[in-house]
């Protein structure tokens, strides 16, 4: 007698609709299968939704940054609440070069802005001596 296992059931699908994987979408051995046309009309597609031609090419400029396209893709696989968080507080400086950038020995990356820790600790004082 031949043992067969048993067909294991199909995986549930999400009710959400997936995200396909930023690495796929992206992923440039596609873009070398498609001709001259495809890429052409790939283009305008990206342009109208971009809103520009200029916003494009920061983005491609961005892309050709040493590590810039793993960061971009690193930063889109994020959660949504993580990409929002670390959008808002990079927004929120008014300068990128003046945050500081920690890692503790825990693997916990810590970024802050000295000048409003030092705003922060201000007011503080101020309302302790109120």
């Amino acid at each position: 007698m031949k043992y067969e296992p048993e067909e294991k059931p199909a995986r549930p699908q999400p009710v959400w609709p997936a995200r396909p994987p930023v690495h796929k979408v992206l992923d440039r051995s596609d873009l070398d299968r498609c001709d001259e046309q495809e890429l052409e009309q790939l283009i305008k597609s990206i342009i109208a939704k971009y809103g520009s031609p200029a916003r494009v090419l920061e983005l491609y400029q961005l892309s050709e940054q040493p590590g810039g396209l793993e960061m971009i893709r690193s930063l889109m696989a994020l959660p949504e609440k993580g990409r929002i968080e670390l959008r808002s507080f990079l927004m929120r400086a008014p300068n990128p070069q003046l945050i500081s950038v920690d890692v503790d020995s825990w693997g916990q990356l810590r970024l802050s802005l000295p000048e409003i820790v030092e705003a922060m600790l201000a007011m503080r004082r101020m309302a302790v001596k109120a």
